[in-house]
C-alpha cells in the first residue's frame, strides 16, 4: 500500500498533518478515529475512511449526515490522487501521496558504469593553466582641472551696486531725463527680486510644519501609496499579523472576533505588499486569512440554517436571535449576506410587534 499524507487546512486543528504507511485511515468526530475533527455541528461520529482497492486509494463516505466532497463534488466513493481537496462537513483536508525514495547509491553506481571517458585529443590540454600576461602600465593622463566659475553676486551686492548707480546719476545732472527712467527701472527690478525670494522661504517653513504634522498619520496613508521607511512597515505588518492571530484564537468568545481577525490579516498583507523580500510569516498570513474566511462562512451557514429552521416552527424570537448573530459575523454592511439578514430581521421584528399588540388586546 503506498504512503500518503492528510493535512487539515482549516478549522480548530488547522496546520496538523497525518502520515499513513500500509494502513487504512478513518475520519470522524469521536476519538477512536485516526483523524479526529472536533466539530459537533457538521462532522459525523464516523464520517469517512480511506482504503486500498487494487493498488488504488479510495475515499468512502460512511453515510455521513452532511456528506463528503472531493474537489467540490459530493461523492460516496472516489479514487484519490495527489493534491486532491477533501471536504468533511465544513473542514477542508489536503491529500497527498508520498513518493517512494530510490536508493541514491545504486543510481550513482549505474551512472558511473554506463558512462565512458572521452578520449583525449592531442590538441586538447586538460587542466592546463595558462599564465596571464601582465598588463603594461599606461601613463596616467592628466585631467584638466576646471576653473571655478565666478560666484553670482548676492542680493545685498546687487542692492549696493544699484544704490551706487543711483547716487552717481544724482551727482551727474548732465544725463537728464534718461537717467531718471533708468533709476525707476532699477528700483523696480530690485523690489521684484526681494518679493520673489521672501515667499519661498516662508513656504519652505510651512512645508516643514505640515510634514511634521503628517508623521502620526503615515500608517493610514500607506494603503494609498504614500511611502514610509521600510523598518516601520515591517513593524506594522508584524503587529497586524499578531493582532489577527490573537483575535482568531478568541473567536469563540465573541462572534465579531473572526471578522476583525480577517481585517487585521488584510491590513498586514497590505503592509507586506510593499516589502521586498517578503517576511517569513507572509505565507502563514495567507493561510490564516483563508482559514478565517472559511470558518466565518461555515458559522454563517450554520446560523442561517438555524434561523430557517426556527421560521418553519414559527419561533420568531429564535429567528431574531440567529439573524442578529449572522449580522455580527459578517459585520460588513455592504455585503449581500448582511443586507439579506437585515431585511429578514426587520420583517421578523414587525411580526413580533404585531403579535405583542394583539396579545395586549
Amino acid at each position: 500500500m503506498p504512503k500518503y499524507k492528510v493535512s487539515i487546512a482549516n478549522g480548530l486543528k488547522a496546520g496538523e498533518h497525518f502520515e499513513f504507511d500500509n494502513e487504512p485511515c478513518t475520519i470522524g468526530r469521536i476519538q477512536d478515529n485516526d483523524i479526529v475533527l472536533e466539530n459537533d455541528d457538521i462532522v459525523s461520529r464516523h464520517h469517512a475512511k480511506i482504503v486500498l482497492e487494487d493498488d488504488k486509494l479510495i475515499l468512502v463516505d460512511l453515510e455521513s449526515k452532511n456528506g463528503t466532497k472531493v474537489n467540490g463534488k459530493k461523492i460516496s466513493r472516489q479514487e484519490l490522487k495527489s493534491h486532491d481537496k477533501i471536504e468533511v462537513g465544513g473542514v477542508s483536508l489536503a491529500f497527498e501521496v508520498i513518493p517512494e525514495q530510490v536508493n541514491s547509491s545504486e543510481e550513482a553506481g549505474a551512472t558511473i558504469i554506463g558512462e565512458e571517458m572521452p578520449e583525449q585529443d592531442e590538441k586538447t590540454e586538460y587542466f592546463a593553466i595558462k599564465p596571464v600576461p601582465e598588463k603594461k602600465k599606461e601613463p596616467e593622463e592628466k585631467i584638466p582641472v576646471a576653473k571655478k566659475a565666478p560666484a553670482e553676486p548676492n542680493i545685498s551686492q546687487k542692492v549696493k551696486e544699484s544704490k551706487e548707480k543711483i547716487l552717481s546719476s544724482i551727482k551727474n545732472p548732465t544725463r537728464g531725463k534718461k537717467n531718471i527712467t533708468k533709476i525707476i527701472l532699477i528700483v523696480a527690478v530690485i523690489s521684484g527680486l526681494i518679493y520673489m525670494f521672501l515667499p519661498e522661504r516662508k513656504s519652505l517653513e510651512k512645508a516643514q510644519e505640515e510634514l511634521s504634522a503628517e508623521k502620526p498619520r503615515i500608517a493610514e496613508k500607506i494603503d494609498r501609496g504614500i511611502s514610509e521607511p521600510v523598518g516601520n512597515l515591517r513593524d506594522k505588518a508584524k503587529e497586524a499579523f499578531k493582532y489577527g492571530e490573537a483575535l482568531y484564537n478568541e473567536r469563540m468568545i465573541s462572534y465579531e472576533n473572526t471578522y476583525k481577525a480577517i481585517e487585521a490579516y488584510k491590513k498586514s498583507l497590505a503592509y507586506q505588499r510593499h516589502l521586498d523580500p517578503k517576511p517569513d510569516y507572509f505565507h502563514q498570513t495567507l493561510l490564516n486569512l483563508k482559514g478565517a474566511k472559511e470558518y466565518l462562512d461555515s458559522e454563517y451557514r450554520i446560523h442561517k440554517f438555524e434561523a430557517e429552521k426556527a421560521i418553519r416552527v414559527k419561533d420568531w424570537k429564535q429567528v431574531k436571535k440567529e439573524l442578529k448573530i449572522c449580522m455580527i459575523l459578517i459585520s460588513d454592511r455592504k455585503d449581500e449576506r448582511y443586507k439579506k439578514a437585515l431585511k429578514r430581521l426587520k420583517q421578523v421584528e414587525k411580526h413580533l410587534a404585531k403579535q405583542s399588540a394583539e396579545s395586549r388586546k
